[in-house]
Formats: C-alpha cells, sequence, structure tokens
C-alpha cells in the first residue's frame, strides 16, 4: 500500500480553520467584543469649602458687660443686666451654645468663691426672689446661621458670704461654648 498524500491545499485549509477556530475561541475566553465603541470624561475643578463658627453677643466676639449695677449686691440678692444680651451665631455652621463657665481675673479674690453668673433666655431681664440662686439655662441652646436670642445675664452673691467680702469687688468674664451641632 502506498502511503497516503496531503495536499498541500488541504494542509493550508486544515491550518486555517484550525487558527480562525483559535482566534474566536480567545475572544469568546475574554468575554469581549471590538464591535463596542467606548468614551471617557473627566470632571475637574471641584472646590471643597468648610463652614466657619463664629458666635457674637451684642455684635462683639469679646462684649464688655457695662450695664451691669452692682451697687444693690447683697447677700443673697442678684443683679440682672438692663437690657437684654443678644448672642447670634454669625457663622455658616449651626451651633450649640452653652454657658461654659465663670472665670475671675483673680481667683483668689475673697469675693470670686461666693458668686454665682446664670444666662437665661429673655428679654424682660429680672432678678430672681431673695435667697434664691439664678436660673440658668442647662439645655445647649440650638442657634442656626443667622439666628439669634435674646439673653439675661444674672449674678447673684451667696446668702452665706461673710461679711469680710463686704466692699470687695471681683473682676469676672461669662465664657460661652459654642460647638457644632449635629445635623443627622
Amino acid at each position: 500500500m502506498a502511503p497516503e498524500r496531503h495536499s498541500s491545499l488541504g494542509i493550508i485549509l486544515h491550518s486555517t480553520v484550525v487558527g480562525g477556530a483559535a482566534v474566536v475561541l480567545a475572544l469568546a475566553a475574554t468575554g469581549s467584543t471590538y464591535a463596542l465603541f467606548s468614551d471617557q470624561a473627566t470632571s475637574a475643578g471641584a472646590t471643597i469649602s468648610t463652614g466657619n463658627v463664629q458666635l457674637t453677643v451684642n455684635g462683639d466676639t469679646d462684649h464688655t458687660i457695662s450695664q451691669l449695677s452692682l451697687a444693690r449686691m447683697l447677700p443673697g440678692r442678684s443683679v440682672v443686666t438692663r437690657d437684654s444680651l443678644t448672642m447670634s451665631n454669625t457663622g455658616t455652621t449651626p451651633l450649640n451654645v452653652t454657658l461654659a463657665e465663670t472665670t475671675f481675673t483673680d481667683p483668689a479674690a475673697p469675693l470670686a468663691p461666693h458668686i454665682t453668673a446664670a444666662l437665661r433666655p429673655g428679654t424682660a431681664c429680672t432678678v430672681a426672689p431673695d435667697g434664691q440662686p439664678p436660673v440658668t439655662m442647662t439645655a445647649p441652646t440650638l442657634l442656626v446661621p443667622g439666628q439669634s436670642v435674646s439673653l439675661c445675664l444674672e449674678v447673684a452673691l451667696s446668702a452665706s458670704a461673710p461679711v469680710s467680702v463686704q466692699g470687695s469687688s471681683a473682676t469676672f468674664t461669662v465664657n460661652l461654648s459654642a460647638t457644632q451641632a449635629s445635623t443627622s
């Protein structure tokens, strides 16, 4: 028997079919097609700005209370600002405001431990009844940007203040704490 001969045309045809099948399998395996269009775009120039916290009293960030007369300050009594104070949120962030503390220029002044300061919302500032401590705001006051609230400042001398503090004075600062309010 004579060896079988393959024609060169048959070999070329067989190689073409095998090669084409390999290309089809390769494209199917990658899951892609080259018949779809694609494009990309970018967005440039985005700006992020932070808010700011700004609290004022009567338009100032450091307000001096000059209308508080201590001439009638007696043990167990209090004095109050003649006119209410206006606390404003002039920033861009909602604030929770509380009375942080009262600090004395000289904490060792004889009068310092016997003084209590209180802030409370209101426009008609009246003193607490004799012998009773002034009522102060205990919950934070929420101020949204641009909002103002009227406050009364009351300063009381303890009913148990000793005779040794007669005629003495003490310079103090009422500190407010403003923190960003939760927006959730």
